[in-house]
């Protein structure tokens, strides 16, 4: 959204894009939505303010740790292109990718490493 906002993409790229990130994730059955409850909201509440990060990064923040957690091979990755939220995961102790900051030969080497 950021790119097609500033200029960077076209409107058909972007919605090129979005038809393809509708495909591949959200009607895949293997695609994990993760609810935010009550317990979600409080934890972030401290994170807001340590990282200052905006409220929804805090949940998203919360809710990738809890689900890490709950992973017997939690080797995740916070995969955003927001510097405040990377630098807060990485805070947090996440391995982080910003897509935007990466070449494609680095790409295949940092995948290759997890």
């Amino acid at each position: 959204m950021r790119k097609r906002n500033r200029g960077d993409i076209t409107a058909d790229a972007f919605q090129k894009a979005f038809i393809a990130l509708h495909g591949e994730l959200l009607q895949n059955p293997s695609f994990t939505v993760l609810e935010v409850d009550n317990a979600a909201v409080f934890t972030a509440i401290p994170l807001i303010e340590l990282h200052n990060i905006n409220t929804s990064d805090a949940l998203m923040l919360v809710q990738y740790i809890r689900h890490l957690s709950g992973q017997t091979d939690a080797r995740g990755v916070l995969v955003a292109s927001d510097a405040r939220l990377l630098r807060a995961a990485a805070q947090e102790g996440l391995g982080t990718l910003d897509p935007e900051k990466i070449s494609v030969a680095d790409l295949t080497t940092f995948l290759a490493s997890l």
